[in-house]
């Protein structure tokens, strides 16, 4: 792969997870954008009410927003220190941790399972499979890409 497709992977993968860091951050401080309550935003984003609690939502901004630094450190870096070699070990478990989110959410949507139950549920289900679990898997091959080796050994 030719490095100029290498760092825009990994700077898209990066952005993309940024973005979604601030998301979440903001579900943390209350916010229930891009609905207009809490019940239709849990609806959307979990399939059953109520929304998690504020630290899920912290949580998992914290965890996207150092996945995305990572990324960032492991795609970029021509070094093999260990600044970098912790970045591509948090890039790889990003990726595992993507990828499974992913194919467990197509798994489900595919078989018609869910954790959820309600009617919400059906809309959640629905993004789940066209928007939620490609973009996780997307994302998990980005952060994959960026954990694999240095640049100056790609060709």
């Amino acid at each position: 792969m030719a490095k100029r497709t290498i760092q825009l992977t990994t700077g898209l993968t990066a952005v993309v997870m940024g973005g979604a860091a601030v998301v979440h951050a903001a579900w943390a401080r209350g916010s229930s954008w891009p609905c207009e309550t809490d019940d239709k935003l849990a609806d959307l984003v979990v399939g059953k009410r109520p929304m998690p609690p504020p630290a899920a939502s912290a949580g998992v901004a914290v965890a996207l927003g150092g996945a995305a630094v990572a990324v960032i450190i492991a795609g970029t870096s021509d070094s093999n220190g260990p600044i970098v070699r912790l970045a591509r070990l948090g890039s790889l478990t990003a990726a595992r941790t993507l990828r499974a989110r992913g194919l467990g959410g197509l798994g489900m949507a595919i078989v018609g399972s869910s954790t959820t139950g309600a009617a919400a549920a059906e809309e959640f289900r629905r993004n789940d499979l066209r928007v939620y679990s490609p973009l996780c898997l997307a994302l998990s091959v980005g952060a994959a890409r960026a954990a694999r080796r240095p640049l100056s050994q790609t060709r």
